[in-house]
C-alpha cells in the first residue's frame, strides 16, 4: 500500500466514524434479537436508546458480533489516536537520525534500518 494510499484511506476512516451516531453504544440481547443501540436512554424509549443496528438470529455469534459492533467506534477512535501519536513519534525518529546525519554523527546504518527511516541509501 503506497503512502498515498494509506493516507486516502485514513481519511476515509476518520470521515466514516464522524457521520455515525454519537455513542457510546451498546449491545442489548433480548428473546428475539441482538440490538445495538445508544447507551442514551431518552423518556419515549425507556428501555433503548437510539437504534443503530440489528441482529436477526440469537445464537453465541450473533451475540459476539452485537457486542463487537458496539465498541467498533470507541475502538476504532482509540486505535486512530494511537496511530496519531505512533506517527508523530515515528517522524520525531526520522528527524532525530537525519540530523545526526547531517551532523556526521550517525556514520553507520545498515540498509535495513535506513529503508524503515525512509532513505534510500545508508551512511
Amino acid at each position: 500500500m503506497t503512502d498515498q494510499t494509506r493516507a486516502a484511506r485514513e481519511v476515509a476512516i476518520r470521515e466514516r466514524l464522524a457521520k455515525i451516531t454519537p455513542g457510546p453504544w451498546k449491545s442489548l440481547v433480548n428473546a428475539k434479537t441482538c440490538s445495538i443501540c445508544t447507551a442514551d436512554n431518552p423518556p419515549h424509549k425507556p428501555l433503548y436508546g437510539q437504534a443503530v443496528a440489528l441482529c436477526v438470529r440469537i445464537d453465541q455469534r450473533s451475540q459476539n458480533n452485537s457486542a463487537f459492533i458496539a465498541a467498533a467506534p470507541e475502538d476504532i477512535a482509540w486505535l486512530l489516536t494511537e496511530l496519531d501519536a505512533q506517527t508523530v513519534e515515528l517522524k520525531r525518529a526520522k528527524d532525530f537520525v537525519r540530523r545526526a546525519r547531517v551532523k556526521g554523527l550517525l556514520l553507520d546504518m545498515d540498509a535495513e534500518a535506513a529503508e524503515l527511516l525512509g532513505n534510500a541509501h545508508a551512511g
